[in-house]
């Protein structure tokens, strides 16, 4: 008898448990907060205005509210190196569709230049859906394969990494591109303009639905010719009857966003200047502002402040001395 009353204490701390955790997890932003511990051992979670951002309208492609705005499914976003954006896009998003927001049929393809990040990022949403916490959380996510570049759920989902030089043949409900430009070969006009003529011939036809589904591309600006610049040149993804476009530059403790967003029902953002902590809390330690003043200028201006080169460059973009 004491056993059975301790257990079935035990089951109602639980049940609590998993009630107070799907509550939270109601908003992607939320769900990121409550799983971060999962993926990032050692490293706490400090909330950015940037990931709010990219969260909202993360969002909007997941409830429709783009589409029924009238906009595309697609979401363009330049954000420097190290502020969180792979983890957001490529592991969380998908981890919170299938569970919190109860589409586990959704397919996703995500790529990046390096194989290595393809594969990291592949391994920590795997690990991620697999966890107890997530399982006793989301248990109608029940995973029937689970490899390392691809793995799969009951309901037909599945996740599959692909190196955007080998992005050909499969289909999917979302097409997360993440970094797909070398930075070492970025400003070699042969290996850039390929990169650009496969995204133009590639991504689009691997959608499954080609207005439903999505394309969500982040990256931080290597070239002014690079993906977001081409994106941006041919009014891909900018104008407000096609989906949403912004640029996350921050320097030194200045931010701003610039860009072409989605307001009415995403956020009023729009060139918006705004000051805070960055996700990882460290950008205005001294190390980081020694590491932008050994910078070359066109690297801060494509690293840090989501430009594609040096123009357009008022005197608040230069670092300080």
């Amino acid at each position: 008898m004491k056993a059975e009353r301790a257990q079935r204490s035990t089951n109602r701390t639980i049940a609590r448990d998993v009630v107070s955790v799907r509550k939270h997890c109601s908003t992607l932003l939320g769900f990121v907060r409550e799983a971060w511990p999962l993926v990032e051992h050692d490293r706490p979670f400090v909330q950015g205005w940037h990931i709010e951002f990219i969260c909202r309208h993360l969002e909007a492609i997941t409830n429709g509210t783009l589409l029924a705005m009238g906009c595309e499914n697609r979401l363009l976003a330049n954000v420097p190196p190290s502020f969180t954006k792979s983890l957001v896009v490529s592991v969380f998003w998908p981890a919170w569709e299938w569970g919190p927001a109860r589409k586990p049929s959704m397919q996703y393809i995500a790529t990046s230049f390096r194989q290595d990040f393809c594969l990291r990022d592949s391994r920590r949403m795997r690990d991620l859906v697999m966890s107890g916490w997530y399982q006793q959380s989301f248990p109608h996510v029940e995973l029937v394969a689970t490899g390392e570049w691809r793995f799969s759920n009951t309901q037909g989902g599945f996740r599959e990494a692909v190196p955007f030089g080998s992005l050909t043949g499969g289909k999917a409900d979302r097409i997360l591109i993440d970094d797909p430009h070398s930075v070492d070969t970025a400003e070699s006009d042969a290996d850039r303009e390929r990169a650009v003529m496969r995204f133009r011939e590639s991504v689009t036809t691997r959608l499954n639905d080609p207005v439903r589904s999505a394309i969500v591309v982040i990256m931080q600006r290597l070239h002014e010719r690079d993906i977001a610049g081409e994106i941006l040149r041919l009014d891909l993804a900018a104008s407000e009857d096609k989906g949403a476009a912004y640029t996350c530059g921050v320097l030194l403790g200045r931010h701003y966003y610039v860009g072409n967003v989605v307001r009415e029902h995403v956020g009023n953002w729009r060139f918006r200047k705004a000051r805070g902590r960055t996700s990882v809390g460290r950008l205005q330690s001294a190390p980081r502002k020694a590491q932008a003043r050994r910078l070359a200028r066109i690297a801060v201006l494509g690293h840090y402040m989501g430009r594609g080169g040096p123009f357009c460059a008022a005197p608040w973009m230069t670092p300080e001395a």
